[in-house]
């Protein structure tokens, strides 16, 4: 590779003002860093280990938590307002006929951050079915999404912030039937994990120029 070339894919720390030096030399391998890791799972995590009732809606029964009621507590510290968390669960359910004639069994999952319902702010949410069959009524269910504003609605962290700030936040898991006459238990594993992960640094590179064949 030419000198020229080489210059030309070095970080230009003059083109962002928002970064130090040694800062915009570091986040090329600084993009999107693992911060925090939390996680609720079921011991033993198999399936037959537990059997849960679900409820009717629009009751709902709680599956998991990462938060400052569990033992040891489960909360993730988030301490910048672009930090994200990256949240994955996997239920395992079954599906039950109870002689209403109902042949398949929807749930509803969803997400909570800071407390549960009613007070609590729905950040996800999706449907899953199973047969009610007893020949095929074993659902594994999987979840993930990304909550891109921890910091939101928070009374002792403004948005933007304007000091340091860290913010304590819970995450909670449920699980509801908005199908009446169904029925279904969470029979295990349950999985449900938070990553806090940093912002991609806003780096400035100079891309080396297109060479003509």
């Amino acid at each position: 590779m030419s000198d020229d070339l080489k210059d030309n894919n070095v970080i230009n720390d003059t083109d962002n003002p928002t970064e130090t030096p040694e800062l915009q030399r570091s986040c090329s391998r600084d993009q999107g860093l693992l911060t925090e890791f939390q996680v609720f799972v079921l011991d033993p995590n198999t399936s037959g280990s537990v059997a849960i009732p679900i409820a009717l809606s629009p009751l709902f029964t709680e599956v998991a938590e990462l938060s400052a009621l569990t033992t040891p507590p489960s909360f993730l510290v988030i301490d910048e307002y672009t930090d994200r968390v990256w949240l994955n669960a996997t239920i395992g359910w079954q599906a039950i006929t109870n002689g209403t004639g109902v042949d398949r069994v929807e749930v509803l999952f969803s997400i909570y951050r800071d407390s549960l319902p009613p007070t609590g702010t729905l950040i996800f949410s999706t449907l899953d079915s199973g047969q009610a069959d007893p020949e095929d009524n074993f659902v594994t269910t999987h979840l993930s999404h990304v909550d891109l504003n921890p910091f939101d609605v928070s009374p002792t962290c403004p948005i933007p912030p304007t000091g340091p700030c860290i913010r304590l936040v819970n995450y909670f898991l449920t699980a509801e039937l908005p199908l009446a006459g169904s029925a279904a238990n969470i029979i295990g594993p349950i999985t449900f994990t938070g990553a806090e992960i940093e912002r991609n640094r806003n780096c400035c590179f100079t891309l080396p120029p297109t060479v003509a064949p």
